[in-house]
């Protein structure tokens, strides 16, 4: 049972490290923490001592995807996280702070994130480009958060995702 001062307005989950989970939605700093709208808490509900966020995004986290290495990619409406200019799309380390990537993206109206077996982040949205890239409604970043200007579909005659499937070890969608 959640402890009182969980936070209800949740819109993001992703699996962390030891047997933690992200949670990312709409919420004041709770349970002793500093962030807002971000936190990561142990599998009895406790903030995870181990992570602790120096900065929030401005914004609402409407989409998490975790990496096997402890980093998080969200996606969301803010502009900022602290001081970074972030907008749409950011990569949290490790230790909470947030990362290089997305320091030049622009990725608005991001609706879905998701992480495959081999690190990578693939990310849908109402977005055209992305470092002037065209890219129309997906694209992918690649294990060191790198943005991977050869993946090109065509999303554009499909529409934004708003979810994807999960995939198994070798990527086949399950």
């Amino acid at each position: 049972v959640p402890p009182t001062g969980f936070p209800t307005n949740l819109l993001a989950i992703a699996p962390g490290p030891d047997n933690s989970w992200y949670l990312g939605g709409t919420f004041p700093p709770v349970l002793g923490t500093g962030a807002s709208n971000i936190l990561r808490v142990t599998r009895t509900f406790a903030p995870a001592s181990s992570w602790a966020p120096p900065a929030s995004p401005n914004g609402t986290i409407q989409h998490a995807a975790a990496l096997p290495d402890g980093r998080l990619f969200v996606g969301g409406n803010f502009t900022a996280w602290g001081d970074s200019s972030r907008t749409g799309l950011a990569l949290i380390l490790p230790d909470g702070n947030v990362g290089p990537t997305g320091s030049s993206l622009d990725v608005t109206n991001v609706t879905a994130l998701m992480s495959d077996a081999r690190g990578r982040i693939y990310v849908s949205g109402g977005f055209t480009q992305i470092s002037g890239l065209d890219v129309p409604g997906l694209t992918r970043f690649s294990s060191s958060g790198d943005l991977e200007a050869f993946f090109r579909p065509n999303a554009a005659d499909y529409g934004s995702f708003t979810s994807f499937a999960p995939l198994a070890p070798e990527g086949v969608a399950l």
